[in-house]
Order: structure tokens, then C-alpha cells, then sequence
């Protein structure tokens, strides 16, 4: 019995320290703020959210082998609740955001590639620790509610999420427009 009880003591102590090192501790600082402007590089998916990162790795693999472009910041926006809508018919976007080092590269991947421009705007965000994938999952648990408690208490109405997949700095980036 002593064994049983120590093994799932090392258990939850190996779950614990992992939750600390994903975020899952982490103080939110859920505020307004200017975001953007933002040049992406895009495909449509429509489906559970989980199929986006897919389509993020498709499109950096293209810019790379096709174009010789390196990005640093993936991105995906999820424009339906799926608490409401069923998970076959979740729509989003996701890919890369194009550095600004290739703006003059424009047209040329206009040609074979989405390309959509986010101007510069008013969001609510916050921002985690991007330490690996299950950082994303942190962030559904823990960022979602947040920001849909702050939407509420201002009375603001939730609309679509874009989280920003930002690799140099190791962090997860949520951004909300507001309406």
C-alpha cells in the first residue's frame, strides 16, 4: 500500500512540475493594447482546431523550400465558439506572419500564395510561456476562460481569437479584436 500511495505522490509531483514549466502557473495580464499591422500568409481550414497546426506547418515548409523565406511567428485565427458550433464546421485560418524583411517579396507570393494584411488595431490579449505543443493546450484551459471572463465584466462581445505562435520569444500570443 506505502508503494502504491508513494508512486502516485511521484506522479502527481512529475504533473505538477510539468504544468509549472508549461504555464499553467503563470499570472495572466489579460489588458487593451494596439496590435499589428501584420502581413499573413494563410490557407483556410475548416474542421477541429487541432487540424490547423497541419496547415501552419504547410505553409512554412512551402515559404521555405519554395520561396527560400524563414518566418518565425505562425499564427492561427478561430473565428467560431466550439462550445457552440460542431467541431466538422469550426472555421479558421492559420500560417505564417511574414517578416517585414520580405514585404518587397509581396507580389511575387501573391501569385501562389493567401496573403492577408491586418492593420494595426485595438485588442484584448495576454500572452504565455510557448515551452512545446502542450503549451497549447495550457492555453485553451486557462487563457479562453480568462479572456471570456474579462469580455463579460466589460461587456464586450467575444468574437475571434487569434493566437500568434512566436518562437524567438517562446510565447504564445492571444489577440481578440475588439468590437
Amino acid at each position: 500500500m506505502k508503494l502504491i500511495i508513494s508512486i502516485i505522490a511521484v506522479i502527481v509531483i512529475i504533473i505538477a512540475i510539468l504544468a509549472y514549466w508549461l504555464g499553467a502557473f503563470v499570472k495572466l495580464n489579460i489588458e487593451e493594447a494596439a496590435a499589428g499591422p501584420y502581413v499573413l500568409v494563410y490557407e483556410e481550414h475548416v474542421g477541429p482546431y487541432s487540424g490547423i497546426k497541419a496547415v501552419q506547418d504547410g505553409i512554412y515548409y512551402r515559404l521555405l523550400n519554395e520561396e527560400q523565406i524563414s518566418t518565425t511567428k505562425g499564427f492561427g485565427i478561430y473565428y467560431d465558439n466550439p462550445k457552440v458550433v460542431d467541431k466538422e464546421k469550426l472555421r479558421s485560418i492559420g500560417g505564417v506572419i511574414l517578416e517585414e524583411e520580405y514585404a518587397d517579396r509581396i507580389p511575387d507570393l501573391e501569385k501562389n500564395f493567401k496573403l492577408k494584411r491586418l492593420g494595426e488595431g485595438q485588442v484584448i490579449t495576454t500572452s504565455i510561456p510557448f515551452k512545446n505543443p502542450l503549451s497549447v493546450m495550457v492555453g485553451i484551459f486557462k487563457v479562453y476562460p480568462a479572456i471570456e471572463r474579462y469580455v463579460e465584466e466589460k461587456g464586450y462581445d467575444m468574437g475571434e481569437m487569434m493566437e500568434i505562435y512566436d518562437v524567438p520569444n517562446k510565447k504564445i500570443i492571444y489577440l481578440m479584436p475588439l468590437k
